[in-house]
């Protein structure tokens, strides 16, 4: 995180922050630092006001409180270490910082997601500079779903854990990837917004040679880039969770509303890549491998049900011919590499095309004939996967 701390940021006086006195009792380790076993109470004082009986406590060089053992009567003084109690006074704002940073995200995240105006936010972008992330700068959004959340209570400690485990994963596996990261929890799901440094990514110089005839290529590169920068994330998670979790890519986009339009890509390809995971058998999916179907899975339901009844209907019973259907087209209609896939022989593969033309009266060696068959198969395929 750059810029100044949240800690510096914040107000440690407030109602959520720790209380004005605190007692902590002692356990096994602190008691070794006393001259003997006598029962013992700690008071923590936060306050400027100090008493002469009390001992001062700093925090970055501030005199923030003071701290005053309380014993039973004829004990004497205790002599305890002020660098211990100082030690543990950090961690409990270690703490307090963290969960102010994990805060912070979460507003960060909403704030870019809710986005509806070209005005940016000036919190917004106050937040995007502590955290070094640039707000109209190329980035792309990851959405993180674990596969089995279903049998976890979301407002269970062992939810929030698997949840922050995660997190610590991916913030330490993107750490050197290039670009800036955002990992926050949004909506049931894990969310990791990163700048894209184009150059860092392709590992080449950017350069669009005759007018940006290029860039087609680039692009290509990048899109296998994050799809296996994903796929490593999501077999690091699985090793630190035991957990395996889908994940779903947007286009990197550039602007004020980038993380937003980005988002709701990689939602949709979640989204679709789960309707079509059984036959395209991958748990990370990119926007740009489900266009198509994401565009048809708009289409209205009467519209869509008309549409399969036309143009399937007579096959729609025939599990085989469907088979074989989506066989072909996953092979772009290579008719060998169809046969193969499908384990048959190519004579008998050809019959079943040959069989499907005959009963629905459209050649799928054409291509505007098998454009129609696999427009009809996509919406089959969506429509059989909302009814499970």
């Amino acid at each position: 995180m750059t810029g100044r701390s949240l800690l510096d940021l914040c107000d440690f006086k407030s109602e959520n922050s720790l209380k004005e006195e605190e007692y902590f009792p002692l356990n096994e380790a602190d008691l070794k630092l006393i001259k003997d076993n006598a029962p013992n109470r700690i008071t923590l004082n936060l306050g400027k006001n100090i008493a002469e009986d009390e001992v001062p406590l700093e925090y970055a060089g501030y005199a923030i409180g003071s701290i005053k053992i309380n014993r039973s009567k004829g004990q004497g003084t205790v002599n305890i270490s002020k660098s211990v109690m100082e030690l543990l006074l950090r961690k409990a704002f270690l703490v307090e910082e963290q969960q102010r940073e994990k805060q912070a995200k979460e507003l960060l995240v909403s704030l870019l997601l809710n986005q509806v105006n070209s005005n940016s936010d000036p919190a917004m972008n106050t937040l995007g500079r502590i955290f070094g992330y640039g707000i109209e700068d190329p980035q792309v959004v990851f959405v993180v779903e674990f596969e089995k959340k279903e049998l976890f209570d979301e407002q269970s400690p062992e939810w929030e854990r698997l949840q922050s485990v995660a997190i610590k994963i991916i913030e330490n596996f993107l750490k050197f990837s290039g670009g800036f990261i955002v990992v926050s929890y949004y909506n049931g799901r894990i969310l990791v917004l990163k700048n894209i440094i184009l150059e860092e990514i392709l590992r080449e110089p950017l350069t669009f040679k005759n007018n940006g005839k290029e860039k087609g290529k680039y692009l290509s590169k990048l899109r296998k880039q994050l799809i296996s920068m994903a796929e490593s994330l999501r077999q690091a998670i699985l090793l630190g969770t035991k957990q395996d979790v889908s994940v779903g890519i947007g286009e990197c986009r550039k602007g004020i509303f980038a993380a937003r339009n980005s988002y709701q890509d990689a939602c949709l390809a979640l989204k679709m890549g789960k309707y079509f995971k059984e036959i395209k058998h991958a748990q990370v999916f990119h926007i740009f491998d489900y266009a198509l179907e994401s565009l048809l899975a708009q289409v209205k339901e009467e519209e869509k049900t008309r549409f399969i009844e036309h143009y399937l209907g007579s096959i729609k019973g025939e599990k085989e011919l469907l088979e074989t259907l989506g066989a072909f087209f996953q092979c772009n209609l290579n008719i060998a590499q169809a046969a193969e896939k499908s384990f048959l022989h190519r004579n008998t593969f050809t019959y079943r095309l040959d069989k499907i033309q005959c009963l629905t009266g459209l050649n799928p060696r054409s291509f505007y004939d098998a454009l129609v068959l696999a427009i009809a198969l996509i919406m089959k395929q969506i429509d059989a996967r909302r009814t499970v």
